[in-house]
């Protein structure tokens, strides 16, 4: 089960700590315990967010869930026959 409502949550704050004069160091902590509050109440859709490309963000996900970040992983999962860009590895055909 998941909770995509913190998206917006999240995005409400962010834009607020992001656009603020505080220092970076400072926007980092309040986003790093927003981010992991809203993963503990169940959030799951941290991708949509609207700030994910931001560096701070990114850096704030990277250190909460590095396995996201490893780029060997994401290889061996896009490479999977599973995958579905790759599904005539397994000759289906998906409509």
């Amino acid at each position: 089960m998941g909770w995509c409502s913190g998206t917006e949550i999240f995005d409400k704050v962010a834009g607020a700590v992001l656009n603020s004069k505080l220092p970076e160091a400072d926007q980092y902590d309040i986003l790093y315990i927003l981010a992991e509050s809203l993963s503990d109440m169940d959030w799951d859709c941290q991708s949509e967010s609207g700030y994910w490309d931001h560096p701070l963000v990114q850096k704030v996900f990277e250190d909460l869930y590095p396995e996201w970040f490893d780029a060997d992983d994401y290889d061996n999962w896009t490479n999977a026959d599973w995958y579905p860009e790759n599904h005539d590895k397994l000759g289906d055909t998906y409509q």
